[in-house]
């Protein structure tokens, strides 16, 4: 091979060269760029999924913390055990002052019915006395006239 012979193949294998390289540059630039849109549409949809996530949670939290309410409202509402006590202690001293009321009734009722009883049997008496004696002026009567005919 003569020297231009040898330049001519160097001269192509130089463009050849120079032609891989700039195809291998394009083809990592178009890899580079598609694996950077790749992960732009990933962090989009990550970014729009996060949002969403958060909608929801904000959602969630609103129901709990209504939920939350109502239960504060309501233990606001229920008595206290202090509260609770005294008022038993209330009930149960009105229910022994009552108990003592009902038994000073029953024992005046008691004392009342014994002078009714009292009273009903001396007019008894009285009646079966009177009785005994309008039987016995009868009989008198009665044995008069049988001694007087």
């Amino acid at each position: 091979m003569t020297s231009d012979e040898v330049k001519a193949v160097t001269g192509q294998l130089d463009k050849s060269l120079t032609f891989q390289v700039v195809t291998l540059k394009e083809y990592l630039e178009k890899e580079l760029a598609s694996v950077s849109k790749y992960f732009e549409s990933r962090l989009s949809e990550n970014a729009k999924a996060l949002e969403l996530q958060a909608v929801v949670l904000r959602e969630r939290f609103a129901s709990v913390n209504e939920f939350r309410a109502a239960l504060t409202d309501q233990a606001g509402r229920f008595i206290t055990r202090d509260d609770l006590q005294s008022e038993v202690a209330k009930i149960c001293l009105t229910n022994a002052q009552l108990k003592e009321d009902l038994d000073t009734i029953q024992t005046k009722m008691d004392k009342a019915e014994g002078k009714a009883e009292g009273k009903a049997s001396v007019w008894a008496v009285v009646g079966v006395g009177a009785f005994t004696i309008l039987s016995f002026i009868v009989s008198i009567i009665a044995l008069v006239k049988d001694v007087v005919k």
